[in-house]
């Protein structure tokens, strides 16, 4: 009883050793390291999705800018897709002539997407100054409106299962699906 007086008061869990060990912290190490192996093809997926939505939104908002400008300016345009060159390009049609107003490289804006296919017609169509999409028949000045459906531009990633969006022009708006 005498000797417990004399020794100092030390809390149990510092004079237990408790704490981990150096086996027990590389376990924990190669559990993370196993968890987050099988976590980044998910990671790639996921960042390869944004990439093709981000393409897809920004032709979107690109027609809708264009279609408010159409409407403001009370000057009609003319957007090529080009599938090949991977671009979508804005033309102004001045009174005497055409201006570029803006060219898009899809490549530029998301590295690994692109314009799988265009289905639109001479892959041109055109803005009203009232905002409306239509499309030129070649060779004629008279235009049609676009209908549901039928005009529509995919964009995709380039891996082996490519991840999709289609962008569908009607005469009123633009879709993203």
């Amino acid at each position: 009883m005498v000797r417990e007086a004399c020794t100092p008061a030390i809390p149990r869990h510092v004079r237990s050793g408790t704490g981990f060990t150096i086996f027990e912290l590389m376990v924990v190490m190669g559990i993370v390291a196993i968890v987050a192996t099988m976590a980044l093809p998910q990671f790639d997926s996921m960042l390869e999705a944004a990439r093709v939505k981000s393409v897809a939104g920004r032709i979107q908002s690109k027609l809708q800018e264009a279609r408010l400008k159409a409407l403001g300016e009370g000057v009609p345009f003319r957007i090529e897709f080009d599938a090949s060159a991977n671009r979508v390009t804005f033309i102004k049609l001045l009174g005497g002539g055409e201006e570029t107003e803006e060219t898009l490289n899809v490549s530029e804006v998301a590295s690994g997407v692109a314009l799988e296919s265009v289905s639109i017609p001479g892959q041109k169509v055109y803005l009203d100054t009232r905002g409306r999409f239509y499309q030129v028949a070649s060779g004629g000045l008279q235009g049609s409106f676009l209908q549901q459906g039928q005009n529509t531009v995919v964009v995709s990633s380039a891996s082996t299962e490519p991840y999709r969006k289609t962008v569908t022009i009607t005469f009123v708006g633009v879709q993203v699906q």
